[in-house]
């Protein structure tokens, strides 16, 4: 019986929307043999930069000067920031020295120890409500929360076994966590659902969620990988990124921004259908981290300092570059359903396509599709009766494209 694989030649969340505004970055902050591995603001608008082996510097006026700001630390390198809405601020460490707090804008620093191993940190990242986490980086799968500002820790990594690196949060402020796979939980970390069904075996480095709910993960050089849905499988983007996604970034208007370790910074506007290569100005190519200001400016932490754009950045959508080429699986209806259910799809140009049924282990049940297709809008409709009540995977397949649906047979 043949099996299903999720290793798509191409992906496209949308197509046709370009990104047209210039961006030209300016450096800020440079200081000889500085690397800068993060960069954030607070609510006072502050910016603060994390170096490795120079401790932490901070700017009060945009950018235009910065000052060391060491006083209350005990190591000097530093590779993670974060910002609450009060605009207290915490550094995580590389060394085994843990995670630091200001509350005075960096005037100083206090070192949080209460629960912790006090090994390095791999992510911080704070919710709505600001409740922190902070991954350990010494320890496999060690995972903590504060409810109180810091001042206490609990684990919260119940069945989690591999390096935590990366946090993010949907609307409802569920905990995402990229680790060997990405996990969820909807319980404050008690318990955790493996959702990274489709993912090649590596490390997630970076993730976001888009406004529409889509999950992003970056996996280094495996490249970009998205979920439409908490019960679907992963799809690769085709867009090759040189060197591997390192990190990504949404501003407030929905550009989204990755940076590389080789290749500088791309920019798409459109959820990642097309992207614009945007180092002008940069005077190294490994892009560590982002940050926005309340004006639209991006910033850019890298290994020769702190950049910053010149402009604000902004959605820019040229309307005559818009072509109906995108590819849509949509949710099948009803669903659940017993015991046949309707499956539409549209498919931009004429070309071969495959639509078929699988189950949970990957096995493939039903084809209804195979052939030319000529372009625009299909509909199907899968007939379930002798199959077993369940959950299947329904999946269009084109020569650049393969999207994945949850269905639901109750009998």
């Amino acid at each position: 019986m043949k099996k299903l694989f999720f290793y798509p030649s191409m992906c496209v969340l949308s197509i046709g929307i370009c990104y047209s505004q210039t961006i030209q970055w300016q450096r800020i902050f440079d200081s000889p043999n500085v690397q800068v591995h993060d960069v954030k603001l607070n609510s006072q608008g502050h910016i603060f930069a994390a170096t490795y082996g120079n401790g932490i510097f901070r700017s009060t006026d945009g950018g235009n000067n910065w000052q060391q700001t060491i006083t209350g630390l005990n190591t000097f390198s530093f590779g993670r920031l974060a910002t609450n809405s009060g605009g207290h601020v915490f550094a995580g460490s590389y060394t085994g020295l843990g995670i630091y707090r200001s509350t005075n804008s960096g005037d100083d620093w206090t070192h949080l120890t209460s629960g912790l191993a006090n090994d390095g940190v791999n992510a911080i990242a704070i919710d709505s409500s600001d409740r922190l986490y902070i991954a350990d980086r010494g320890f496999q799968g060690y995972f903590y929360q504060s409810t109180n500002n810091g001042d206490n820790w609990a684990r919260i990594d119940s069945g989690l076994t591999d390096l935590v690196s990366a946090v993010a949060f949907d609307s409802l402020d569920n905990i995402l966590i990229g680790s060997f796979g990405v996990y969820r939980s909807t319980d404050s970390g008690s318990t955790w659902t493996d959702i990274g069904l489709g993912l090649p075996s590596s490390y997630v480095h970076s993730i976001i969620v888009m406004p529409d709910g889509i999950i992003l993960a970056g996996m280094g050089t495996e490249g970009l990988f998205f979920l439409t849905d908490y019960g679907s499988f992963w799809s690769k983007l085709d867009f090759s990124f040189p060197g591997g996604v390192l990190t990504m970034a949404l501003n407030s208007t929905g550009l989204m921004f990755v940076g590389t370790p080789v290749a500088g910074v791309y920019v798409s506007a459109d959820s990642g259908g097309t992207w614009t290569q945007s180092n002008s100005g940069l005077g190294s190519l490994t892009a560590r981290s982002f940050a926005f200001d309340s004006a639209g400016h991006a910033f850019l932490a890298t290994d020769v300092g702190v950049y910053k754009t010149v402009q604000p950045v902004t959605t820019v959508i040229s309307k005559s570059d818009v072509t109906p080429n995108s590819f849509i699986l949509s949710q099948n209806y009803p669903n659940p359903f017993n015991p046949s259910t309707t499956i539409e799809f549209t498919i931009p140009y004429t070309g071969a396509a495959t639509l078929k049924i699988f189950n949970l282990l990957g096995e493939e049940v039903e084809t209804l599709v195979a052939g030319v297709l000529s372009s625009g809008r299909h509909s199907v409709v899968w007939n379930a009766i002798g199959k077993t009540s369940g959950i299947y995977f329904c999946q269009l397949r084109t020569g650049r494209f393969i999207e994945n649906r949850k269905i639901i047979f109750l009998r």
